[in-house]
């Protein structure tokens, strides 16, 4: 890229939840602040601005881009956002569905020259309503008016707003996200009797493991409906299931795993720095989401050779092909997930090829060097 001077770019993820997806955004700043573009992250949750802080990346607190959905808030924090970025940037890019609304709109009033968007997982989804679909696209229509490109990180995804004349052809870029190995390093080198012992179970058991957070869309009421099936139909097979993560839904996730009588089999970890080297300890990876882009979780345990049950849905079946490097499972289907589980539980032989085949998959098509040429293509 040829210029005569500093770029000036502004990411924005607003008060979106720490996630995979904050992972990804700060390797992008990363690799943009190295090619002497001028970056700052726009984020207030502060697990996210810690993350990125802690990446020596620069974070601008603005307020006003919550997660509650509130037109007249709404746009009114894109007025007050358009008039402090207006004549600062050169790039807006943004991401997650509200910052990509407030923020794009604001860019496109602030007459910011290039805006991009990130579609880390459209809010509209296989299993959406007709009318939501309607709704959502109408709006998602209007912004990809306002953007001069919107990269999205599965490929379904960028098909269906194509069919449904939501963006044109000509807007639309599919990059997957990538891990880097560095990340990886810990679940590689994690050693399952370690795990063992600090949740003091005996080494005969299957340790699964699942990373998340707790919410509605995350498949968490089917995956224990699945523990519950192991239990009573393979009483012989020892599955505990470490679930790491936090969420406005984990009063529940406890109720019902007393109600289905699991208290000893699961073991709620919450939020973990670490959660890679539980990752990669692991004797199986459960990923039971309903609604997903392209998982971060989901690569990291591909790529710490870990083997995996995940739900065929959009993005996960773009990462895993069924039988060759993991299962994929009917989502929301207990009975489904159970079956996979306790596949690779009995299956040794088995789980070790898939974690072996999905780890060679990893390291071919979702690497953070692949992620970072295919966005860099895309600022030039």
């Amino acid at each position: 890229m040829s210029r005569n001077k500093t770029l000036r770019a502004l990411h924005i993820a607003g008060d979106s939840k720490f996630g995979g997806g904050d992972i990804v955004i700060c390797e992008w700043l990363k690799m943009l602040t190295g090619r002497g573009i001028d970056v700052t992250l726009l984020a207030t949750d502060l697990p996210a601005v810690e993350y990125a802080k802690s990446r020596g990346l620069v974070v601008w607190p603005f307020r006003g881009i919550q997660r509650a959905i509130n037109p007249p808030k709404d746009l009114w924090a894109a007025v007050r956002l358009a008039r402090a970025i207006r004549g600062k940037f050169d790039i807006v890019h943004t991401h997650t569905t509200k910052g990509g609304a407030i923020g794009r709109t604001a860019a496109w009033m602030a007459g910011i020259p290039v805006i991009l968007h990130t579609v880390h997982g459209l809010a509209f989804h296989e299993f959406s309503s007709k009318t939501a679909i309607m709704l959502i696209g109408a709006v998602e229509r209007l912004l990809g008016m306002m953007s001069d490109r919107v990269i999205f990180v599965n490929d379904f995804d960028r098909r269906r707003v194509i069919e449904l004349g939501i963006l044109p052809a000509r807007k639309a870029v599919m990059i997957y996200n990538g891990v880097g190995e560095e990340r990886i390093a810990s679940g590689l080198a994690a050693k399952r009797e370690e795990l063992l012992a600090e949740l003091g179970l005996p080494a005969d058991v299957v340790l699964g493991v699942c990373v998340g957070r707790l919410v509605q869309d995350k498949g968490l009421p089917e995956l224990f409906q699945a523990l519950a099936i192991i239990r009573r139909e393979k009483p012989h097979l020892k599955l505990h299931l470490a679930l790491l993560g936090e969420g406005d839904m984990e009063g529940d996730c406890r109720r019902w795993v007393r109600e289905l009588a699991l208290s000893d089999a699961v073991h709620f970890l919450g939020f973990r720095r670490d959660a890679l080297r539980w990752t990669g300890g692991g004797d199986l990876f459960v990923f039971p989401s309903l609604h997903e882009g392209h998982s971060i979780t989901l690569l990291e345990a591909m790529g710490c050779g870990v083997p995996v049950v995940a739900t065929n849905i959009k993005g996960n079946r773009e990462s895993i092909t069924h039988g060759c490097d993991g299962l994929l499972v009917r989502p929301a289907d207990p009975q489904s997930l159970a079956e996979g589980m306790i596949r690779l539980g009995e299956n040794r032989d088995l789980a070790r090829r898939l974690g072996q085949s999905a780890r060679e998959t990893f390291l071919r098509r979702f690497t953070l060097q692949e992620m970072l040429k295919n966005t860099w293509a895309v600022y030039e």
